[in-house]
């Protein structure tokens, strides 16, 4: 009973946590400095720690005996070989060989290594029947874009990926349809971006039930999806050692293509018996959706063996520059978020002890600290409700002024943000490739008016990017409410459909989103 109330809590909310970031002002409530970055849409934490209700999935990962795991042996495949891993040919892979490192960082190459997305292990598995899945969403009155036609397997792995110039391990979900159908052909697999869920390995988003349903949802309807824990959010093996560098987009693009890869690598079996072709689908929300953004600007580099057809950002904080500008001229729901940015990310650029020029005393420490022993924001800035009680007066002053943060902090921001980074994008590009940009037209969290600039900038930059805003969308239900658009555009490019040049790169007025609720 306890398993099957969880269960239809998950599923409720599974496409809200697609996006993985809270806004306070969707539910009405004031907005200060304590607003919690990993909150679903309800205003509640988000539970990367949530017990899974089986006892195979309640497994610490750490405890998981290797030999009760399929080893990691692709050999015997009936299909085809997977793609040896390589850089692309591109002005870009010449910088990074040269020197990859950005803001100060030392100095560090991209390696072209053989054995990137090597399969390590194999931790946790759990299924999901469709109709189990069918009935709890009839159960919660969830209306569905699409019938629940197969049951699924989740499992758990590792793979080895490139960080600063070394090979490390990280972690990833992979979740197919569970069917022997001589008729299923399957199609290109879905590179499934989780947003916000914390900044350690604790908060590892692949050991949760409710990504396993939400990625189960999306097998049940014929898609095989790999959805990696990003850098420093691993849930197998030993621990990484540093924190996950949160919205820092090279990394987070590297290993996530690089759980691509494991997936080709996998034997026949382990991957449900199926026979993928070489080309994916990139999709995220919020911080999936950054980070879908930036796979789309390093594919070509990184990993050109794959066809990229094209991805879905929805939601994404691109301008990060602007975003956390506003949010240090006064407090708001994004003020959060460009904390942790901050707080999180400083030790990958190697300035973790220059966090006094950024934030007061003692918060320079406790902020790094905190996000290494949990998931939960909020405990930080419980008694911090103005800004000067959490940022310097030297940031704030330079802000105000508009001559923006000081170095290297602003580095940092205009590296990852998307039309202010110089990491320019690459590649040849099929005809039916395009990038589904989604906002919504009341999210509180990332400004939509600055984004809607971002879309112009990026297509102005030559981006074939086609848009869609919800009305009265919030940040944490946009993602659920345009479901049906973006599956649509999924088989699109899957299909390799070609849109009207005259259907891009225009700012279109917001619509009634097909998956919003209607009103009671």
């Amino acid at each position: 009973m306890k398993y099957r109330q969880f269960c239809l809590v998950a599923l409720a909310s599974l496409l809200v946590l697609a996006s993985g970031c809270s806004d306070p002002e969707d539910e009405g409530g004031d907005v200060d400095i304590a607003q919690d970055v990993g909150a679903d849409a309800d205003g509640d934490a988000s539970s990367p720690d949530t017990e899974l209700p089986d006892a195979s999935l309640d497994a610490d990962p750490a405890d998981v005996d290797p030999a009760d795991a399929d080893p990691p042996d692709a050999a015997g495949s009936e299909c085809a070989a997977a793609p040896v891993p390589t850089l692309g040919d591109t002005p870009l892979v010449d910088q990074w060989i040269d020197d990859a490192s950005r803001c100060d960082q030392p100095s560090f190459s991209v390696l072209d290594d053989s054995s990137l997305g090597d399969v390590v292990d194999f931790g946790q598995e759990q299924s999901f029947g469709a109709s189990e899945l069918t009935a709890l969403a009839e159960l919660e009155g969830i209306a569905l874009p699409r019938e629940f036609v197969y049951d699924t397997q989740a499992r758990v792995f590792s793979y080895l990926t490139q960080d600063r110039g070394e090979i490390i391990e990280a972690s990833a979900l992979l979740v197919y349809p569970d069917t022997e159908d001589p008729e299923f052909e399957p199609s290109a697999p879905l590179l499934f971006l989780h947003g916000t869920v914390g900044f350690s390995d604790a908060c590892s988003p692949s050991t949760t039930l409710e990504a396993q349903l939400l990625a189960s949802v999306l097998a049940s309807m014929g898609y095989t999806v790999v959805a990696p824990d990003f850098i420093g959010l691993k849930s197998l093996g030993e621990p990484t050692g540093f924190l996950h560098p949160y919205l820092v987009g090279q990394p987070t693009a590297i290993a996530s293509l690089d759980a691509l890869r494991a997936l080709y690598k996998m034997s026949d079996e382990q991957r449900g018996g199926h026979c993928h072709p070489h080309e994916y689908v990139s999709v995220g929300g919020s911080q999936g959706g950054h980070a879908a953004l930036w796979v789309d600007r390093l594919a070509a580099s990184y990993a050109p063996e794959f066809e990229h057809l094209g991805s879905v950002a929805t939601v994404p904080p691109a301008d990060l520059t602007r975003q956390a500008e506003k949010a240090l001229q006064e407090p708001i729901s994004a003020t959060g978020n460009t904390i942790a940015f901050f707080g999180a990310s400083a030790s990958w650029y190697g300035l973790e002890d220059r966090l006094d020029e950024l934030f007061v005393e003692p918060l320079d420490t406790s902020i790094p600290e905190l996000f290494a022993e949990g998931c939960s924001f909020d405990e930080i800035t419980d008694d911090y409700e103005e800004l000067e009680d959490v940022f310097t007066e030297e940031v704030l002053d330079s802000v105000d002024a508009g001559d923006g943060l000081p170095q290297p902090w602003q580095c940092m921001l205009d590296d990852n943000g998307l039309v202010t980074t110089d990491i320019e994008r690459h590649g040849t590009f099929l005809d039916s490739y395009a990038t589904l940009f989604v906002l919504g037209e009341d999210d509180g969290l990332v400004d939509t008016p600055i984004e809607r600039d971002s879309f112009v900038t990026l297509c102005d930059d030559g981006m074939p990017l086609s848009y869609l805003e919800c009305a009265d969308g919030p940040h944490g239900a946009t993602t659920a409410w345009a479901l049906p658009e973006i599956l649509d555009f999924v088989d699109d490019r899957q299909e390799r459909v070609e849109i009207s040049s005259e259907d891009l790169c225009v700012v279109e007025e917001p619509v009634v989103c097909e998956g919003t609720p209607e009103e009671e």
